[in-house]
């Protein structure tokens, strides 16, 4: 072999490394199993918080389910963790899949995952909870506060039994 040969078969190593590791590098695909995907079709976008983070990759369909592959684009491909949910959602005519984070603390999901989607009302139902939660939070502590006692003045303690005195 001379150097000229050498020198091809380094350049053709390298574009092979770099093709293969395209999708771990560049973009992550996410496969998604829905059991109705309405009118979803390829380049329907998926958003985060109303963000566009990437795009229906291909559709594949099966008796009672599909299996929807989704391309996260390179700026937000460490966004998405493993505790998330995939909805899909229809606005007019037009469907689109929706990513919530659960817990911000999970590990980076795995490009080439196969995770479960759900619907649009599974998603109302999700965002209702989370939305109840924090009302009930906020009326706990606004109760606790209601109960807690307040500071009596001294002046207002009976001096014989240092009890506050009741009208």
């Amino acid at each position: 072999m001379n150097c000229r040969q050498i020198t091809e078969y380094l350049i053709l190593l390298i574009f092979a490394l770099l093709s293969i590791s395209y999708c771990t590098i560049f973009e992550k695909n996410i496969n998604i199993k829905f059991h109705d995907i309405g009118n979803l079709q390829i380049h329907s976008e998926v958003q985060l918080d109303s963000v566009n983070i990437g795009e229906v990759n291909s559709i594949k369909r099966f008796n009672d389910s599909s299996l929807v592959t989704i391309q996260i684009y390179p700026k937000y491909k460490d966004i998405i963790r493993e505790k998330s949910k995939f909805y899909l959602l229809s606005k007019d005519d037009d469907s689109y899949i929706v990513c919530r984070i659960l817990d911000k603390n999970s590990p980076t999901i795995e490009s080439e995952v196969i995770v479960n989607g759900y619907s649009e009302t599974n998603y109302w139902v999700d965002i209702g909870a989370k939305e109840l939660g924090n009302i009930f939070k906020k009326g706990l502590k606004k109760l606790k506060h209601f109960l807690e006692p307040k500071d009596v003045k001294k002046s207002e303690m009976n001096s014989n039994n240092n009890k506050p005195i009741r009208d």
